[in-house]
């Protein structure tokens, strides 16, 4: 839409044409029609690029659009123009009064009343404009802070950031702003984003444990682990009492590649003895829920609650809702406890699979522990840990018969037990360091239920290349060079052979370039390339179209990761550590019957690898029945992994029960 000018009748019908089209804009700002406000301002900034008027009723525009960040540099720049005409100057003390700038409002509200109308556009600002404490009771200034939070929940991390922004340009400095910036920059990959917020925060206003905290994850995001840890230990002699805080810190620690196995266990340990132990002697003496008539029976259905802060579509949950589809409803009754925000088709799911559920969103440990315990749940299931929406708290004050650790969270915190396989801990008699008993299933740790529609495996990379292409899907944060060193004996056996890494958070150029340098450093970096997966892949199976050979050798294993390669027909092969976490990607080649494909050490690694990459017959048909091997193997069997589970369930229920 445009309005025509007769450029030859301007020269001397200028003046009636700007105020001709200047009502024009007004009046279809008044009657809603925004765009055509739009255009007809714009004409006459074409006309006369410094009139006020025009750049007056464009922020009214942005107002109305409920973009006061856009509105203020207009209006400002309108009352630059014509600074002692009162309708500029009470537009402009309305606009703050209506980001919650009180003080500048008031300046120009005073201001306001010492200057004349406007002596030819009397009627240009609307009459809600011109009541200074009208539109400081109407203000919003908090209007990108709230969207950004919005922004974040819904994982629109890259609309979060530029949320906080504005807010920024509107309260510079605000530090509940500044925290969100610093969550959304890490949840969008944005480290040093990140890490500029949280130096903002702390350099901004005094210091608070909180914010030292969104520094050192910020500091775990980029790798940078030994700094993030002494960050987290400053805040532990800040805030010794803050349980939260103390979980924030065991979150980043087993991020941690330079943490020892003792250390992440003794952190543990430390962090249920100050803050869970104390309670667990309190929830003893609590008042009991009144059993069931069948409540000594060990036959009967157990009420089986599970408690999670990701109950949405992620890994975790691509392994729990299966199971939660096939479980026994003759002998569980399933509770699902929510902690988490975000909301989905999978939490939909979930919620329908529930015979109950409750929503522990902002509702105290206390108040959730008696929700239990008026649940009568008898197996509690940690799905959390010490991540997001922990609840290690609330059970530590109920009265719930057992409590279990089941994935969602690396490493034991101290339940009554940690759910694992020969595979993933191998000596049950050995108890982990934080309390408790660890109890292997008879069956597989989780099991992997493929999406309906799966991409077709395609034919060996190799084949078409001339050379085998290593994949890794990782965050760069966990491949440092001693992950570099254990694959260069592997990459230097096999002429021209190239990895490609996966940057699966998407972190930034900073990152990347750190990881370039990791493989540098050992003379790899020009058999390296490092993909960012939204720009290069339309689904998170396609990226093993372009790999031979899969690899995990980080820290840390990825189940659903490892189940992708799987059934794209591509081996895994990686080197266990001497921790749970370490091992997660060896127990879950033993349970596809995959197991020639764990190594003992980087030299096995070369050896294996070298011999699987130069058979590229023998590679080739694996890729083609690989997908239908692990289909009918064990990790691919939800109801007998979901019946290993119920047998769990009842074994530790009657080892508790008759304690």
């Amino acid at each position: 839409m445009s309005i025509d000018i007769d450029d030859a009748a301007l020269p001397g019908g200028k003046t009636l044409f700007l105020r001709e089209t200047l009502y024009q804009a007004t009046a279809h700002l008044a009657a809603g029609r925004v765009e055509e406000a739009i255009v007809a301002c714009e004409t006459v900034l074409k006309t006369e690029a410094g009139c006020a008027e025009a750049f007056l009723v464009l922020g009214l525009i942005s107002f109305e659009l409920d973009e006061p960040s856009h509105a203020l540099p207009l209006l400002k720049r309108a009352h630059e123009l014509q600074p002692d005409i009162c309708d500029f100057t009470q537009a402009l003390a309305a606009a703050y009064a209506r980001v919650g700038n009180v003080n500048e409002g008031l300046f120009y509200a005073k201001l306001a009343t010492t200057q004349p109308p406007h002596p030819t556009y009397p009627d240009l600002l609307p009459a809600e404009f011109r009541n200074f404490l009208t539109n400081l009771e109407e203000s919003k200034p908090h209007l990108y802070r709230h969207r950004a939070e919005r922004f974040l929940i819904e994982r629109r991390p890259n609309d979060a950031i530029e949320a906080c922004q504005k807010q920024l340009n509107i309260s510079p400095g605000d530090p509940a702003t500044l925290r969100l910036l610093a969550r959304a920059s890490r949840a969008a990959g944005q480290v040093e984003r990140a890490i500029a917020a949280g130096h903002a925060l702390l350099h901004g206003h005094d210091q608070t444990p909180e914010d030292l905290s969104e520094v050192a994850a910020a500091l775990t995001t980029a790798g940078r682990f030994d700094e993030a840890q002494a960050c987290h230990n400053a805040v532990l002699s800040m805030a010794p009492q803050d349980a939260k805080l103390g979980s924030r810190r065991l979150q980043d620690l087993i991020r941690s590649a330079n943490a020892s196995s003792v250390d992440v266990a003794r952190a543990h340990a430390e962090w249920r003895h100050d803050h869970a132990a104390p309670l667990t002697g309190k929830a003893s003496l609590a008042r009991p829920v009144a059993p069931s008539a069948s409540a000594d029976k060990t036959d009967r259905r157990l009420r089986v609650g599970y408690f999670c802060g990701q109950f949405h579509d992620n890994d975790l949950t691509r392994l729990l809702t299966p199971i939660l589809d096939v479980h026994d409803r003759s002998r569980i009754e399933i509770y699902c406890y929510s902690d988490g925000k975000q909301s989905d088709l999978i939490s939909e799911r979930i919620n329908h699979l529930s015979d109950r559920w409750t929503d522990l969103v902002d509702v105290d440990d206390e108040t959730a522990a008696e929700i239990l315990r008026g649940d009568a749940i008898d197996v509690a299931v940690d799905l959390t840990g010490h991540g997001d929406g922990c609840r290690l708290l609330t059970l530590a004050r109920s009265t719930v018969p057992a409590t279990a650790n089941w994935l969602g969270y690396d490493h034991p915190v101290g339940n009554d037990y940690f759910l694992a396989t020969p595979a993933s801990w191998p000596d049950p008699e050995v108890p982990p360091t934080c309390g408790g008993r660890v109890h292997h299933l008879s069956g597989p740790l989780a099991c992997y239920a493929p999406p309906a529609i799966l991409p077709e495996v395609n034919t060996l990379p190799a084949s078409a290349l001339g050379y085998v292409s290593f994949g890794i899907v990782a965050d760069l944060a966990a491949i440092d060079t001693n992950v570099a060193a254990t694959l260069r004996p592997l990459l230097l056996s096999i002429p021209n052979a190239r990895l490609i890494i996966n940057n699966r958070h998407e972190l930034d150029e900073t990152c990347v370039l750190r990881t370039y340098e990791a493989f540098s450093h050992l003379g790899l970096r020009d058999r390296i390339d490092i993909v960012n997966p939204a720009e290069n892949f339309s689904n998170e199976f396609e990226f093993y179209h372009h790999v031979d050979i899969a690899l995990d050798v980080a820290h840390r294993g990825c189940i659903t990761e490892t189940c992708r390669a799987l059934w794209m027909g591509v081996p895994v092969l990686t080197v266990p550590r001497d921790n749970f976490a370490g091992r997660l990607t060896a127990a879950t080649l033993i349970d596809a019957e995959c197991r020639e494909w764990v190594c003992q050490d980087a030299a096995d690694l070369a050896h294996t690898g070298r011999l699987i990459a130069l058979d590229l017959s023998t590679l080739a048909d694996t890729r083609e029945t690989l997908r239908g091997r692990v289909s009918a193997s064990p990790l691919a069997d939800v109801r007998a992994t979901a019946r290993s589970l119920e047998s769990a369930f009842q074994q530790i229920w009657t080892q508790r029960h008759v304690q």
